[in-house]
């Protein structure tokens, strides 16, 4: 019995350290390590003229595609299967400018559908 506490007292420091180099946390590279040096609200006015932004919007359409699952390289190279895009619809010729038209700040706090 001696023999076995006496084990167990000299595996358990063992097994805590071997679980917790098992248990390390993924390191991201490309992270931050310092805080920003400015944070900037787009959602208000002042914010937009800082960075001398625009809202701009495009109707689109939501289109189901041909495409491939994940293989085993984590790369679109598995089975084929469908997925959905989305796909501009043709803009109105009056409002329009190349990259979509310009609209006021939308809201955050309204819904803009059913959820679907």
């Amino acid at each position: 019995m001696r023999s076995r506490m006496l084990l167990g007292a000299l595996l358990a420091p063992l097994l805590i350290a071997a679980a917790s180099v098992a248990v390390t946390a993924q390191i991201t590279a490309d992270a931050p390590a310092t805080r920003p040096t400015a944070i900037v609200d787009l959602a208000t006015a002042e914010g937009l003229r800082l960075v001398q932004g625009q809202w701009r919007y495009s109707d689109v359409r939501i289109v189901d595609v041909e495409h491939r699952a994940p293989g085993p390289d984590l790369r679109p190279s598995g089975p084929p299967n469908r997925t959905y895009d989305i796909t501009r619809t043709p803009a109105r010729p009056t409002s329009t400018t190349r990259d979509g038209r310009c609209c006021a700040r939308p809201s955050s706090r309204r819904a803009r559908g059913m959820g679907v």
